[in-house]
């Protein structure tokens, strides 16, 4: 009995978001950020940082961040972000993890680079606001940006 094609189901969304360290997702993110969509969305009002307001929350919080503060920055803007979704995307690695800790006298609290926000900020307009035509615009996008990496690369190692 010949085998039955397997059925292609829709690819999550969760599967298509490039991770946090990746090239592709900071070539994502820079784009995001400048797109017209995006900045329409923040025109709307929509729980989303500006290029200049994460540039600025990267300077005040360059030694790193607390889940404290990252929670206060959100709150500000107004999204709703709960820790059992931040340590889900940490998992997922959609955003950093830890790289230390500070310690009070009643425990101690990890900190996380000052790039998290930027990291949460793309990460819930990816899951939020993104529909799926926008989703393969950015994953077309980023298989160009792979392919100039690619050729670069490439004709770097041809011309030596």
């Amino acid at each position: 009995m010949p085998n039955k094609p397997k059925k292609l189901g829709r690819t999550r969304k969760s599967d298509r978001i490039p991770k946090y360290y990746s090239l592709g997702r900071r070539g994502l993110n820079f784009h995001l950020l400048d797109s017209p969509e995006y900045k329409k969305c923040l025109k709307k009002g929509l729980p989303f940082f500006s290029k200049s307001q994460l540039n600025r929350l990267e300077k005040k919080y360059d030694n790193g961040i607390t889940w404290k503060e990252i929670d206060t920055e959100l709150s500000k803007k107004g999204m709703i972000f709960n820790k059992a979704t931040f340590r889900k995307y940490i998992r997922e690695k959609n955003i950093p993890h830890s790289i230390g800790y500070k310690t009070y006298e009643k425990g101690r609290e990890a900190i996380y680079p000052s790039k998290v926000i930027e990291q949460i900020n793309f990460t819930q307009y990816f899951y939020r606001v993104a529909d799926d035509k926008q989703i393969i615009k950015l994953l077309e996008l980023l298989i160009s940006i792979t392919i100039n990496g690619k050729e670069a690369v490439e004709s770097k190692l041809l011309d030596t």
